[in-house]
């Protein structure tokens, strides 16, 4: 057994970079091409502190068959959570768009992997239509000033006097906003959302592209955090208020109609928190202890109700996704919608990558990797948990064969593809 990870006996690793420290960034984005012959990643010089206004990002392109790296552009507006919203833009094949700015205006640039064309946009995306030709966006200057770690430093914030989400058109760069926050502030007003910062991330298109799914978050006047998930036509009409109990995190949809999300169910508890009883002051404990975000699932569970929901968009149901098996992590369906990769936060330093089957409930560990880097001045026992951290954040190739992640189990921030083909084939 390798002592930085183990891996289930069906199952191949390949890792597709070394030397510097390579990423991709977040889960829910396919990084590979159409036929799956170039793999996208972003290389960094430094792996222990949150990127800076000058830092650096090189914009690469893996041949998957002669396992050579080519550069085809940089970036300084790029994070490690998310890194530059990289990704292939429809129909997948030679066209590339992420997130770069010019002097500290926030924009982003189309490249094209054969004809070797660039193209300048004027605003940032965040979520890419499966038309290929429109975005959804936000202000990510005023997103790191919030919530540091997923906006970018060194790019000043939009002028337009109201924040919220953006529609944009990729080709043309024409950006209008379609929901602004003062508007889902006065939505259902709810009184545990009495703060004072605001904003929305997560924004994702549906498979269709007619809806997609956001989040709307708050930091309450006691210090915890309030989130709701919200649904919207493409145009930002037909608001729709999916789950307002207080706690969402990671969503993935499974097709049209249907979102999977960590969150809460509404709960005796979270009832008598909200009427300002006694767990009004455990819950903010709970939360500055950091209990919240790195805790158990299962443990999360038995105290206040967090477990996986998959949850009707159209009628705002839900139904519980792998309850007492599943804990909080970074999940996405297959290709066919039949399996669930997710990834779990670390316990004593080992982060594990698990396939899971909603109708089986058949519950497998892909592998398990150590979640510490190689130790240097800046590397502590809790870089774990920390800004810099390194999620596996899986990513399913487009024929549903295999899984890449990031990890810094050898040391370095890397790249790498599981082949769990096998386990598909042997499991149903």
């Amino acid at each position: 057994m390798n002592k930085h990870f183990v891996l289930n006996s069906k199952v191949r690793i390949a890792s597709q970079t070394n030397g510097k420290h390579h990423f991709f960034g977040y889960y829910g984005t396919c990084p590979w091409n159409k036929n799956e012959t170039k793999l996208l990643v972003l290389e960094t010089d430094i792996i222990d502190r949150l990127p800076q206004k000058n830092d650096t990002a090189r914009v690469c392109v893996i041949n998957q068959e002669t396992e050579q790296e080519e550069v085809i552009g940089e970036t300084k507006s790029w994070n490690w959570q998310q890194g530059c919203m990289l990704q292939w833009l429809p129909p997948y094949d030679e066209q590339v768009v992420w997130n770069a700015r010019e002097g500290e205006k926030q924009g982003a640039v189309m490249f094209n992997v054969r004809t070797k064309e660039t193209k300048k946009i004027s605003c940032s995306i965040y979520s890419v239509h499966p038309n290929g030709i429109e975005a959804l966006s936000l202000d990510f200057a005023y997103l790191n000033k919030v919530r540091e770690g997923y906006g970018y430093a060194g790019v000043a914030e939009e002028d337009e006097k109201e924040k919220g989400i953006y529609r944009i058109n990729i080709e043309t760069g024409e950006r209008r906003l379609i929901i602004s926050l003062e508007s889902l502030k006065a939505y259902k007003t709810n009184s545990q959302m009495n703060g004072e910062v605001h904003w929305v991330d997560h924004l994702e298109y549906n498979q269709s592209g007619k809806r997609f799914c956001f989040f709307h978050r708050c930091k309450t006047k006691d210090g915890r955090f309030y989130e709701r998930l919200y649904s919207a036509s493409s145009d930002g009409s037909e608001l729709r208020l999916l789950l307002d109990t207080g706690m969402v995190t990671h969503v993935a949809w499974k097709g049209d109609n249907d979102i999977l999300t960590w969150g809460r169910e509404e709960s005796a508890l979270v009832r008598i928190s909200a009427k300002g009883g006694w767990l009004k002051y455990v819950l903010p404990i709970y939360h500055k202890l950091g209990i919240s975000k790195f805790s158990k699932g299962i443990l999360r569970n038995r105290i206040i109700g967090d477990k996986f929901l998959l949850i009707d968009e159209m009628s705002g149901k839900w139904e519980k996704i792998g309850e007492g098996i599943l804990e909080n992590g970074h999940p996405s369906f297959s290709p066919d919608k039949k399996w669930i990769i997710t990834d779990t936060y670390p316990k004593k330093h080992w982060r594990k990558l698990i396939l899971f089957n909603p109708n089986s409930r058949k519950n497998i560990e892909v592998g398990k990797f150590y979640a510490l880097p190689k130790k240097g001045d800046n590397i502590s026992g809790s870089w774990d948990l920390s800004g810099m951290r390194c999620d596996l954040h899986p990513r399913w190739n487009r024929s549903g064969t295999a899984i890449c992640i990031d990890s810094v189990h050898e040391g370095a921030r890397q790249v790498y593809v599981l082949d769990i083909e096998n386990i598909i084939k042997n499991n149903g």
